[in-house]
């Protein structure tokens, strides 16, 4: 059973009348939420209307045991229900006090009530001084051992996955013991209500499965439909009180998917083994404990014939002897576990017979008409009938990185804003389409973190063996089986293709005599410039860190070969010896003809903002007509409602005039506010564009209009901007700039391929990446496109490693000096013909 719709089944869940406290605990927490953890919450609770005036909320981080936020709750107090919540700006909830989205981390992490009548101030460590309440928790993750001997000392770590979904269960108070992780447990979130404390938590209707019977006039072999528990545990050859796995499954015909009509009951079967997990020493040498157990799925000859009733299922059985091919009887325990449905606590196990035929593999094909289709697979094995592509490494709340899961679909998904109206119904539609098309690639293992991943092949994956988006799989057989709110398959035999390889090259055409790229450099900071002063506000977090990060954006600018490059994310420390500018520049010039090497345009900018965009350019090919000019808050056109580029929210834009083979051309280079965080905007993401829109249109607006102004004062008609500017095609900020004469270079006749993007995000391809240019300059467009180096690629070929630097458990060992994930975004590149054509 795979458990899809949980709020629709709220009204099923008995709801505990809430324990009044002697003084304020924490109540609930919810830390780890689907998508941008828009819906996290803590909540407390105590005597109705006390006042929490003299009470702290501090949120410690658990890989150094500091505080990462200090909450001040005074002015706030209980309400009528002796409930008070602190929540993010978008929860979309009754909240005495917000903070931005994400406030929460995901974890290991604690977060601990404090009585003080003095503020307090940030410590070094985790201090008992004034603590009332703790609760430490995590989200299926280890680590965090600074944080249990002060804060909850002999208490265990709480997991908002215990019950199978972090992302969809919070961590619920049920009992009146301060500082104790017995009094928690995961559920359905209940913000500002009764927490649910009856063991129900994350379970759902159990009335929306039928027991799949076959008809009375087709009887199978002699064995029983009925769900009736089993009296007696059969023996081979006695079909005396089997059920049937259909029966066990279950006739699945409600969305909200229930578990199976026999959940809590022993029940016997037979049916022979089609896979088996229990435990394996694995192609690297390594050894995994996979499943602990394996896949049985009845004979040709017992099926039910009923379409909606899966025929296999899951034992949890790691004791030895099983093989593919045995039929087996066995008795044990129906149950459910992180939404498949299972047999767990077997007993009266018996080898019937070995080197059974293996009953025949269903086909399974995407996208589906329904998850039923699916459900009504979980536990059988199955084939595809046709090669699934690689559309995404996140799924199951996990990634590629952590899980070794892959997410297949029949076709690679693109950002509805890239061809529609955000928010519309065609682009609604084009986002639920998509759920049908997504099934998770499981490498057959539940270890996290694992050391070997066996995709592309039985090799494992590896820095010169990657798997890339767009790759296909063109052969798989496989068991259906579902956790956290997925299907997956855990796969038996397989085939890779490389149907998206490697680029060696950028894509510009072969007349193109001029090249103008841009790239995100996805945080490039040097330290203190002397092998020191890490970890930094941002990027790497040790110097080995860096020289990784450094080595592969070398190797990107460098393969790109370009004669101008508009740089993003960089540390925003000026242009001295010791600065990030001053070292990309040794690096990236190191070993260059001096008529190849580069400069920047020098021209400082605000030290607000931890970051800064720049140009770099071939002197020898290239020549600064003037100073550059720069677009900030203090330089930003007005409109009735006062200045349009804010510069407290964007990257100041940098244009700078120069001269290239005969022709001066305006260049300007621009990173837009995020989608990441709020900006305050009234019914801020409702149009479907995400956080801060309207800072991004009106920037746009300003940039605009300062580029007509530059272009004007220095009589120059051809002009390009470059740059991440954080929104797609078809969204407001895009539009804007391609009516104030812009042309958009990737869909014109320029552009290098049918569908750009430069970023993928929630599955789903598209440009945050842009080239944009003045009809004149257009014109002189031979190629214009997206050198697919990183958002290809796994995040597990970036330069962060456990072994320089990262601070959390990983795999990533992955990391070569070489240019593949060296950001996160693709580098944009422009080829120009100027002169003869």
């Amino acid at each position: 059973m795979l458990f899809k719709t949980p709020l629709l089944m709220t009204s099923l869940l008995w709801l505990l009348t809430a324990t009044v406290n002697a003084q304020p605990l924490i109540s609930e927490v919810d830390a780890d939420t689907n998508g941008e953890d828009r819906a996290e919450f803590i909540e407390l609770s105590g005597q109705a209307g006390e006042s929490l005036d003299g009470w702290w909320l501090v949120l410690f981080n658990g890989n150094n045991g500091q505080p990462y936020r200090i909450v001040d709750l005074a002015g706030q107090k209980l309400d009528k229900q002796g409930l008070w919540l602190l929540c993010g700006k978008s929860a979309g909830l009754k909240c005495g006090q917000t903070l931005a989205d994400g406030f929460l981390q995901n974890g290991p992490d604690a977060v601990a009530l404090y009585q003080s009548k003095t503020p307090l101030r940030q410590f070094d460590k985790p201090s008992t001084s004034g603590l009332v309440d703790a609760l430490l928790y995590r989200s299926g993750k280890t680590g965090g051992d600074a944080l249990q001997p002060l804060l909850a000392k002999g208490q265990n770590w709480l997991d908002e996955a215990g019950a199978g979904n972090s992302s969809r269960d919070s961590l619920q108070r049920c009992g009146v013991a301060a500082r104790s992780s017995d009094s928690f447990k995961p559920g359905l979130p209940t913000p500002g209500q009764a927490n649910r404390c009856d063991g129900t938590a994350g379970s759902t209707d159990t009335g929306s499965r039928e027991s799949g019977k076959p008809e009375s006039s087709k009887p199978v072999s002699g064995k029983s439909g009925s769900n009736e528990t089993a009296s007696t545990s059969a023996q081979c050859g006695d079909n005396k009180g089997l059920t049937l796995i259909s029966a066990v499954q279950g006739e699945i015909r409600k969305a909200e998917l229930g578990d199976s009509p026999l959940s809590g009951q022993k029940v016997t079967v037979e049916a022979i083994v089609t896979y088996s997990a229990q435990g394996t020493r694995l192609p690297d040498g390594s050894e995994s404990r996979q499943y602990r157990g394996y896949w049985l799925q009845e004979e040709k000859a017992d099926e039910d014939g009923n379409p909606m009733t899966s025929e296999g299922i899951f034992v949890f059985d790691d004791k030895a002897g099983i093989a593919v091919g045995d039929k087996v009887c066995l008795t044990g325990l129906v149950s459910e576990f992180r939404g498949t449905t299972q047999l767990s606590k077997v007993t009266n196990r018996q080898i019937c017979a070995h080197n059974q035929p293996l009953p025949p593999a269903a086909s399974l094909s995407l996208p589906v008409s329904s998850l039923l289709q699916l459900e009504a697979l979980e536990g059988m094995r199955v084939t595809i009938s046709k090669p699934l592509l690689v559309s995404d490494f996140f799924g199951s709340n996990y990634s590629f990185a952590n899980q070794g899961q892959l997410v297949l679909s029949s076709q690679l998904h693109y950002q509805p804003a890239e061809s529609m109206a955000p928010g519309s119904a065609q682009a609604r539609k084009l986002v639920a389409d998509m759920a049908l098309d997504r099934i998770l690639l499981d490498d057959g293992s539940t270890d996290t973190y694992p050391a070997y991943i066996p995709f592309p092949d039985a090799r494992g994956f590896a820095a010169d063996r990657p798997v890339r988006i767009g790759d296909s799989v063109t052969r798989l057989t496989a068991l259906v089986h579902a956790s956290n709110d997925w299907y997956q398959l855990v796969p038996i035999d397989y085939q890779f293709a490389q149907t998206n390889p490697r680029p060696a090259k950028p894509p510009v055409a072969a007349t193109a005599n001029v090249r103008i790229a841009s790239m995100n450099v996805l945080n490039y900071f040097n330290g203190d410039g002397k092998g020191g002063g890490f970890p930094t506000e941002r990027g790497a977090r040790s110097q080995a860190g860096f020289e990784m990060q450094s080595a592969k954006i070398v190797a990107a600018l460098k393969g790109l070969d370009a004669d101008v490059v508009a740089l993003m994310e960089l540390e925003n420390d000026g242009f001295g010896p010791q600065s990030a500018m001053a070292r990309l520049l040794s690096e990236v010039n190191r070993g260059l003809p001096a008529d190849r090497q580069y400069k920047a345009v020098e021209v400082e900018t605000s030290k607000r903002a931890a970051i800064r965009s720049g140009l770099l350019y071939r002197p020898a090919r290239v020549s600064l007509i003037g100073d550059a000019a720069v677009l900030d808050s203090s330089s930003s056109p007005t409109d009735a409602r006062g200045k349009l580029f804010d510069s407290g929210k964007h990257r100041p834009v940098l244009a700078q005039a120069v001269r290239i083979e005969g022709e001066t051309l305006l260049l300007a280079v621009a990173h837009f506010k995020s989608k990441g965080s709020p900006c305050g905007e009234p019914n801020e993401g409702a149009d479907g564009q995400g956080n801060c829109n309207q800072t991004r249109l009106r920037g746009a607006k300003g940039v605009s209009r300062f580029l007509q102004d530059q272009a004007s004062a220095r009589g120059i008609n051809k002009v390009m901007l470059l740059g991440d500017l954080n929104a797609y095609r078809m969204e407001d900020p895009v539009k804007a700039l391609v009516s104030g004469g812009l042309v958009d270079l990737k869909h014109s006749a320029a552009a290098t391929e049918e569908h750009p993007w430069t970023y993928i995000h929630a599955g789903m391809l598209g440009s945050l990446d842009h080239a944009l240019a003045s009809p004149e300059l257009a014109a002189l467009v031979v190629s214009a496109g997206a050198w697919h180096i990183n958002a290809a690629e796994s995040d597990l070929m970036g330069y962060e490693t456990e072994a320089n630097g990262q601070d959390y458990p990983s795999i990533d060992h992955y990391a070569s000096p070489d240019a593949w994930r060296s950001s996160d975004h693709d580098p944009v590149i422009v080829g120009l013909r100027i002169g003869k054509r």
